[in-house]
């Protein structure tokens, strides 16, 4: 979600049209990683997990798979 010169988003919207934006590619691509869907989206793998924990706690994704980190 862009804000054009004339009409800047607020923040709430910003937020919500990225909210949206992640919504969106889950519909249509179904379960994935953060790291995939920020891919998608051009976005960094801790600002989709970030995201996906905020949408979690209000009920709109369910994070169901948490995997421990392998030493190498």
């Amino acid at each position: 979600m862009i804000a054009n010169a004339a009409r800047p988003l607020s923040t709430a919207a910003w937020w919500e049209g990225l909210d949206e934006e992640v919504l969106e590619v889950l519909a249509e691509y179904g379960p994935m990683a953060p790291v995939e869907i920020g891919r998608r989206l051009g976005m960094s793998e801790d600002a989709v997990a970030s995201i996906l924990s905020m949408l979690a706690s209000e009920g709109r994704v369910r994070i169901r798979l948490v995997e421990a980190r392998r030493e190498s």
